[in-house]
């Protein structure tokens, strides 16, 4: 089968990249220009530059696919709401028209848990409602998911919507983690860092990944794909920078202080036009349980976590001790 993957050469869509080609798919890459793609080097894919904005380009790159994953887009918690609109929204409509016309069978798109407030939540699902339509990029993925649904019930294309543990890591992030380990003086805990967290090991996620874009059952359907763990943030920290051999952060501030800190970096950030250091966003995710379980991925898709939190975070520290 060919499948196309939007993003295919950032973090997530290289072990997706992976993956697929293990299990014998010709893989085709949608970068954008410019766009490192040492990640993929030597998997075999085909990469084709183009954009989400550049109708032409996704039309070449849908030709002769049967199954799209749509990885690309803004990902970032802080951002003008138009500029998620535009790259999220209005990109993921262009890439299914250019599907659509192609004939492509199905569209498996990575949305996000970030269509839900984070007010502690202990063992979320697919049910919960989507009450987050007031953040920038909450909202965009909402939007994107309900365009594709839509699409589904109307016959045009199979779609599936994929949402991650909120902590996506693993060998090839080359922003969060090694900014994290940098930076390890001026991380702080909110709260003790006793609220948890679901974590998506990217090539756990992957391997989920690939099963919503082959089995029958998945068309129509939306999955949390998250490993089986739920740590708090001060275990995982500790995990982690244990694995490297390095002092854990141990700092906290209350989460009310926190959140105050939030407000008034957010009204700076809004004068200067500079992201804040600090936002609400960051802070709930930090403060508040977010824990969400993928039941129906094990029952529906056969999928399991195969790989353990500890196994992962080893690997990973392995990978960023040669990169850091």
């Amino acid at each position: 089968m060919r499948a196309l993957v939007t993003g295919g050469n950032g973090f997530l869509g290289s072990h997706l990249v992976r993956q697929l080609g293990e299990e014998g798919h010709a893989v085709r890459v949608l970068a954008q220009p410019g766009t490192d793609c040492e990640r993929i080097d030597g998997l075999g894919a085909e990469v084709l530059e183009g954009d989400l904005l550049d109708r032409p380009s996704l039309e070449r790159a849908c030709a002769g696919v049967e199954l799209v994953f749509h990885l690309a887009g803004a990902v970032q918690d802080w951002g003008p709401r138009a500029l998620f609109r535009r790259v999220n929204v209005q990109g993921t409509a262009n890439l299914l028209e250019a599907a659509v016309a192609s004939g492509v069978r199905r569209l498996v798109f990575t949305s996000s848990l970030a269509v839900h407030r984070y007010v502690g939540i202990s063992a979320g699902d697919e049910e919960r409602p989507r009450d987050n339509g007031r953040h920038p990029y909450g909202g965009s993925k909402i939007a994107c998911e309900d365009l594709l649904l839509e699409a589904h019930a109307r016959g045009q294309i199979e779609a599936v919507v994929v949402r991650p543990g909120v902590f996506p890591f693993g060998p090839g992030d080359r922003l969060v983690l090694p900014q994290l380990v940098q930076n390890r003086e001026r991380f702080r805990h909110v709260a003790g860092g006793r609220a948890r967290l679901c974590t998506a090991y990217a090539p756990n996620l992957a391997e989920g990944l690939a099963l919503c874009g082959s089995v029958p059952r998945a068309a129509g359907r939306v999955y949390v794909i998250a490993d089986d763990e739920a740590p708090s943030w001060r275990e995982l920290m500790d995990r982690l920078f244990g694995a490297l051999g390095l002092e854990p952060p141990r700092r906290s501030v209350p989460l009310g202080l926190a959140l105050a800190a939030a407000v008034a970096a957010e009204a700076a950030a809004a004068l200067s036009g500079r992201p804040p250091l600090i936002n609400r966003y960051r802070v709930a995710l930090a403060g508040r349980d977010c824990v969400f379980v993928s039941d129906r991925a094990r029952a529906e898709l056969g999928w399991r976590p195969r790989v353990g939190l500890d196994s992962a975070l080893s690997a990973t520290a392995d990978w960023l001790r040669r990169v850091l």
